[in-house]
């Protein structure tokens, strides 16, 4: 297995780093705040993809301005929206926002930046808080619901020098995008990442083997990357990571401990080990 190879481009010196609106605030002992000092904690849903589709003509987008207010109905304590993203799903998703000629907005399709600003800026309407996050069938063996049996190792954005690179390009375009939204919580890099599931050898008879020849540093070095990339163009907003402690028990463990100078960091887990 070859080293993984850092892709994060170099910021010009002359380059202009976009106002970041005030943001909560991860505190040393692991607490959050508000931007006003108020302890903050998340209490909320996920937006995900729905089974009813679109009209013929366009109309009738995923989400639209009653979703928050209807929360915040049936959840009045509820305060945080965890939008989940489709993303680089090889065509197994139809709700997949990626779309690869449009470099320019962040390979993200038309339609779905329309559905992703809407998100925002209804939930900033209702006072609630928005995080964000890509789930990558491909890049990160996200299957929703789904074996990460058919995943190929090779695809995934440590195998996949090019696709992780779309991923990079996309978070910097989501950070600058939505830098001034006063009600960003914060972004998941990457939702339930497996980037270490086993997979069956190539006979189809024989010891399943890990992806990566079970390599937690090559996972960590991906995430390390990644709040790098985002941190180049968004220095203020706490990232949601989940190198390898979502994956399995113990849960968080030395391999998922990553740098960042912010110290804005949000260590996601799937549930307590026991």
């Amino acid at each position: 297995m070859g080293a993984l190879l850092l892709l994060v481009p170099a910021l010009a010196a002359a380059q202009q780093l976009p106002t970041i609106a005030p943001r909560l605030r991860v505190q040393p002992d692991g607490s959050v705040r508000l931007p006003s000092g108020e302890p903050f904690v998340g209490k909320g849903v996920n937006w995900g993809k729905r089974q009813a589709p679109r009209g013929p003509g366009g109309e009738g987008g995923l989400y639209n301005a009653s979703d928050p207010q209807i929360q915040l109905r049936l959840f009045p304590e509820s305060n945080l929206v965890r939008l989940v993203l489709d993303y680089y799903s090889g065509g197994v998703c139809y709700t997949d926002i990626f779309d690869a000629s449009r470099a320019s907005q962040g390979y993200i399709a038309e339609r779905w930046l329309e559905e992703m600003d809407g998100a925002v800026a209804w939930t900033a309407e209702a006072g609630l808080w928005i995080s964000i996050t890509l789930r990558n069938n491909l890049g990160t063996a996200s299957p929703h619901g789904d074996s990460t049996d058919d995943v190929p190792c090779d695809a995934d954005y440590i195998g996949n020098a090019t696709a992780r690179e779309y991923w990079h390009t996309t978070w910097r375009f989501i950070a600058q995008r939505y830098a001034s939204a006063s009600n960003i919580a914060w972004y998941e890099l990457a939702s339930e990442p497996h980037l270490l599931h086993k997979v069956p050898p190539p006979s189809g008879t024989g010891k399943w083997t890990a992806c990566h020849g079970g390599n937690a540093s090559l996972v960590t070095a991906l995430f390390q990357e990644a709040v790098e990339n985002l941190r180049s163009v968004d220095q203020s907003t706490p990232i949601a990571v989940a190198p390898q402690g979502y994956e399995h028990c113990p849960g968080l463990g030395a391999a998922d401990v990553l740098n960042d100078p912010s110290g804005q960091l949000v260590y996601a887990m799937n549930w307590p080990c026991r």
